[in-house]
């Protein structure tokens, strides 16, 4: 067992407990005073925000764009007709459903996630 592991298994649950709940804990779980939520509720904004919108930014600027160049599909064009399973406008919109499809699962995701915490 190399050398650098033993203080991180020793000290494990220690940390844990400080920074994850317990006597002297740095995060505590209780409610808000305000609105009833509870404390951490915050990250699960921050998360139902941030991610969803960096994933959709990439999808559509890095999957799709790229598709669009490596499969030489023109502008206006949004869903080119396949000739067979493979070719290249088949390539191209499986990038765009994909798309699509975070488009259309984003926001229900988001919902659930963000009343789901309220009980947490």
């Amino acid at each position: 067992m190399p050398r650098i592991l033993v203080p991180v298994i020793t000290f494990g649950p220690v940390l844990a407990e400080h920074f994850l709940g317990g006597p002297g804990s740095v995060l505590d779980l209780g409610t808000s005073a305000v609105f009833g939520l509870p404390r951490t509720y915050g990250l699960n904004i921050l998360c139902n925000a941030v991610v969803p919108a960096c994933t959709l930014v990439y999808l559509a600027f890095g999957v799709v764009s790229g598709a669009r160049k490596k499969y030489k599909i023109e502008y206006p064009v949004m869903f080119p007709e396949p000739k067979k399973d493979g070719d290249d406008a088949w390539m191209f919109l499986c990038a765009q459903r994909a798309h699509q499809q975070a488009l259309e699962w984003i926001t229900p995701f988001s919902m659930m996630s963000l009343f789901g915490a309220m009980t947490a």
